[in-house]
């Protein structure tokens, strides 16, 4: 009996140590187990203002510890690295090498590139309230569109990054529309700038001739400076623009892509968060709807079909 007994108790500890083997190895080589790699490019111009070095500096810091906490309170396991390129064509390479599979870019690049590269977008960063911005053409009182015409030196301010990139092709587009070149020869001189405020100052004390940001962006200066309303012209409008878009661009399964919406979309509510839409001068997140798309569809393909006759007659 006692051998018996032996016997028994030896089968059974040898199915538990079976039984472990089998869960640890299966839960070592299952899918889900492996912690997935958020990779996410940004171009330097995401940055203004901000040396890049400095910038990767609190990036790694600011993610490091969204991810841990993130991770925390959703029983998580992800990690993720941000990768920040001098041009958008390093950072295109990237895309092309496998080593990013997400990126933030203006949504004019979004356009030219989604279909060579299989863009699919899932998120706009926003430096307002809304998810698309509308651009103003502003120049002092005196000043229309008509007497702007290049008859002597004039200098435009645009600034910079994915803020400009839209600005540029909505005033391309309006200055083609009413029989002019674009703002390339328009203007004598084009300046970019890194904040609004430093575009519609200089038009107000006649050392620009003209400028272009985003409405919001003008009320906010005229908040601060209330006699720019009086002195300062609106000479056009934009419709919406879509604001910069975020990306997926590689491999990345369909559980970890709603996951990371969902911490994205939860940044606010995170004091690092907070910092992190800082760094980029951002304040919201809103999810990605093709419909914001439209309207700079409409204004791309009418600067391309403006631009086709002055291309052929040249």
């Amino acid at each position: 009996m006692q051998m018996g007994s032996h016997m028994k108790n030896a089968r059974t500890i040898g199915c538990i140590l079976i039984l472990l083997s089998f869960l640890l190895t299966g839960s070592a080589n299952c899918p889900s187990a492996e912690p997935a790699d958020f990779r996410i490019g940004y171009p330097a111009s995401a940055f203004p203002g901000v040396d890049t070095r400095d910038a990767k500096v609190a990036m790694k810091v600011l993610l490091s510890r969204l991810v841990d906490n993130f991770n925390q309170e959703n029983g998580w396991s992800y990690s993720a690295t941000g990768m920040i390129y001098n041009d958008l064509e390093s950072m295109l390479e990237a895309v092309r090498s496998g080593e990013i599979n997400a990126i933030w870019l203006s949504s004019v690049d979004y356009l030219n590139l989604c279909q060579p590269y299989s863009l699919e977008p899932f998120l706009i960063a926003s430096a307002y309230d809304e998810p698309t911005s509308r651009y103003v053409l502003l120049a002092r009182s005196d000043v229309t569109l008509e007497t702007l015409k290049p008859d002597r030196k004039t200098t435009l301010l645009l600034q910079t990054g994915a803020m400009g990139k839209i600005a540029q092709l909505w005033l391309d587009t309006l200055l083609l529309r009413n029989g002019f070149a674009e703002s390339g020869e328009f203007f004598s001189t084009t300046n970019r700038v890194e904040r609004a405020s430093r575009a519609v100052l200089p038009v107000f004390f006649g050392q620009a001739d003209a400028c272009v940001v985003s409405r919001k962006a003008f009320e906010t200066v005229v908040e601060m400076n209330p006699q720019l309303k009086t002195q300062l012209n609106v000479l056009a409008e934009s419709p919406p623009l879509i604001n910069p878009v975020s990306c997926f661009c590689g491999s990345v399964k369909e559980e970890d892509r709603r996951d990371l919406k969902k911490a994205l979309s939860m940044l606010k509510d995170k004091p690092d968060g907070e910092q992190m839409l800082m760094l980029f001068r951002m304040n919201a997140i809103f999810e990605f709807h093709p419909e914001y798309l439209r309207s700079l569809e409409e204004l791309c393909r009418e600067y391309h079909q403006r631009r086709s006759p002055q291309e052929s007659s040249s």
